[in-house]
């Protein structure tokens, strides 16, 4: 063969060569095309799956797990059927409820959702069945599956952002102490309905008294035994509340009379940001009338802090008249419902959430048995045990010693650590799936 006849078999064979290898590129790209696609679809899955647990579980930050568990579920389908995978959005049409035990299913075509009421969990499945290839086809790979799940879990926390410098004690059974030694007789609960109200001086003496801190994961016969903020004891006093919630307690006492101990008003020295402690008048309006949440650092359940003796009527006036400012029209409407299985509101807020009020504020909670160590004069210190929510209603009444009320709320969300100790009031949000 001449030179000429050997090269153009040289440039034959190259031509098969080249169209065997773009054949083997196309198919590759063709395969990498499905699979990018598959995993983009996959991925819309998870975070509609994410998204959907988040909105379910997050019932539970601000309801008793009993009362959350039917909001937790409509929010978790409700959430899945806004979300797309691909260019077509979740299918829940004919979705159906069903109770098993204490837990919710809610089944669908391409959405199924667990709650976990005794978990505070909720757990979202994101199914697919037939999600079309383009080239697959040409392996008989027509439609692929996809099955994705999330839950998330709302938890309790040892820490707490945005709070005031108010340390209340956690509310007892003024059952009187008569007949115990050292006693000073009857109980100071002098119309009994199991609240301190401004004019009793009530004494913590136990064992005729007796305290124990709400929990409402705890079984209901030990439910029936607590007295702390937010437990049943109340819910027989005749001042139309359940579970105190919407009930209008003194977060600042002004008067010497209804102080907890003498010369002691619920102020304490909180952290700054920066590590140092808040000492004095300034200091403690300051961290009162603060808006930004910045100024202050997290509260850690069980740290030991510095109470701020002197009743701090002046500072407290004026932080409170500050935060007042800030949302003046919003007021507490006992009856208006407010979604969450709750009789009682807050209406008027110049706020959409009326969670961002100035005028909801977080304030500590502490075992009435430390009321012993707190004495005038000295060094005095508070470990609390929780954490609850009020919304303020300012200084109510008339005269420098009018005390500073609010209403209880119950919850408070964190996104901090969950010990080593945790308030039961105090909720945590997260993915845990």
């Amino acid at each position: 063969m001449g030179r000429q006849g050997k090269a153009l078999g040289r440039r034959g064979a190259t031509a098969v060569f080249v169209g065997v290898a773009l054949a083997a590129l196309l198919g590759m790209v063709s395969l990498a095309v499905d699979v990018g696609m598959l995993m983009k679809w996959r991925s819309d899955a998870q975070r509609a799956a994410d998204a959907a647990a988040l909105a379910g579980a997050q019932e539970f930050r601000d309801a008793t797990p009993a009362a959350a568990k039917g909001p937790a579920a409509d929010s978790a389908i409700a959430y899945a059927a806004r979300n797309y995978v691909g260019w077509r959005g979740i299918d829940t049409t004919g979705k159906h409820f069903s109770d098993s035990g204490n837990n919710r299913i809610v089944n669908s075509p391409e959405a199924y959702v667990q709650v976990l009421t005794d978990q505070r969990k909720v757990r979202v499945f994101i199914r697919r069945a037939q999600n079309p290839t383009w080239f697959g086809k040409l392996l008989g790979w027509d439609f692929v599956p996809i099955s994705v799940k999330a839950a998330a879990q709302v938890s309790t926390s040892g820490t707490g952002k945005c709070v005031k410098p108010f340390a209340i004690p956690d509310i007892w059974a003024e059952l009187g102490s008569a007949g115990k030694k050292g006693g000073t007789g009857p109980s100071q609960d002098l119309n009994n309905n199991r609240v301190w109200d401004p004019g009793e001086a009530w004494q913590y003496e136990p064992p005729a008294d007796r305290y124990a801190a709400y929990n409402p994961d705890t079984t209901l016969a030990a439910q029936a035994l607590q007295t702390g903020y937010g437990s049943t004891w109340r819910n027989s006093n005749g001042l139309g509340v359940t579970s105190d919630y919407g009930l209008q307690i003194t977060i600042k006492p002004q008067n010497p009379h209804d102080a907890t101990t003498s010369g002691w008003f619920y102020p304490w020295r909180m952290d700054f940001a920066d590590g140092t402690e808040a000492k004095g008048a300034n200091d403690y309006r300051s961290l009162l009338s603060d808006t930004t949440c910045t100024l202050a650092a997290p509260v850690t359940l069980g740290t030991t802090y510095d109470v701020e003796d002197g009743n701090m009527v002046g500072p407290t006036k004026q932080g409170i008249n500050d935060l007042m400012s800030y949302d003046p029209t919003a007021y507490w409407d006992p009856t208006y419902p407010d979604g969450l299985g709750h009789t009682g509101a807050v209406r008027g807020s110049k706020y959409t959430d009326w969670r961002d009020s100035p005028r909801v504020m977080v304030v500590s909670l502490f075992d009435p048995a430390q009321i012993a160590s707190i004495q005038s004069g000295g060094s005095l210190n508070l470990q609390f045990n929780n954490l609850a929510l009020f919304f303020l209603e300012g200084v109510v009444g008339n005269g420098n010693q009018a005390p500073v009320q609010g209403r209880f709320l119950y919850f408070v969300h964190s996104s901090g650590p969950t010990g080593p100790v945790a308030g039961s009031l105090i909720k945590k949000l997260q993915l845990v799936e």
